[in-house]
């Protein structure tokens, strides 16, 4: 299988990105105090082939560096049941800012069903 490169990866994200960050996340920092610790499990809701774990990982990497992405799958993978597909710690407003995007947003970045 063909691994994106970070190069074909980063303007994407970074237009996406920009996008949508417009005046900021309000909801977020409002209601989540700065430098709060959370943790984020995406997991799928059905059987899949895993698609987009590279972007996903790219995405939170790019909104915060400092989180902690574990990848329990990869680009390939056929799946069943609940598993889990990705593992994020770190701040919890940067998480919930990367979770609005739609990669990480539709269940682990357009995982389809098998």
């Amino acid at each position: 299988m063909h691994e994106l490169h970070e190069l074909q990866i980063a303007p994407i994200i970074i237009r996406a990105l920009e996008e949508d960050w417009g005046y900021g996340d309000w909801t977020t920092d409002i209601c989540v105090p700065a430098h709060t610790k959370a943790r984020a499990r995406i997991i799928a809701k059905e059987d899949l082939v895993v698609a987009g774990i590279d972007v996903a990982k790219a995405v939170l990497k790019k909104v915060d560096p400092s989180l902690e992405v574990v990848a329990h799958a990869q680009n390939g993978d056929r799946l069943t049941g609940r598993p889990l597909l990705l593992e994020i710690r770190g701040e919890a407003r940067s998480i919930q800012r990367a979770s609005a995007w739609p990669s990480i947003s539709s269940v682990a970045c357009a995982a389809w069903p098998r």
